[in-house]
């Protein structure tokens, strides 16, 4: 409810498929919107944290 589906898409693209990655970076989303005081989690925020992810 609080990410936005492109948000979603992106983060499951970038952590191919790995749940427990998925689940990390969507925690990590949570508490940056939480700090910034959002209550939508964008493709903008959700990119800061998948730009640090390693391309395989």
């Amino acid at each position: 409810k609080d990410f936005e589906p492109e948000a979603i898409e992106q983060i499951y693209v970038h952590t191919r498929g790995d749940m427990r990655k998925f689940k990390e970076v969507c925690t990590d989303c949570r508490d940056k919107a939480k700090e910034l005081n959002h209550s939508l989690i964008d493709l903008n925020l959700a990119l800061e944290f998948l730009s640090d992810l390693p391309l395989i």
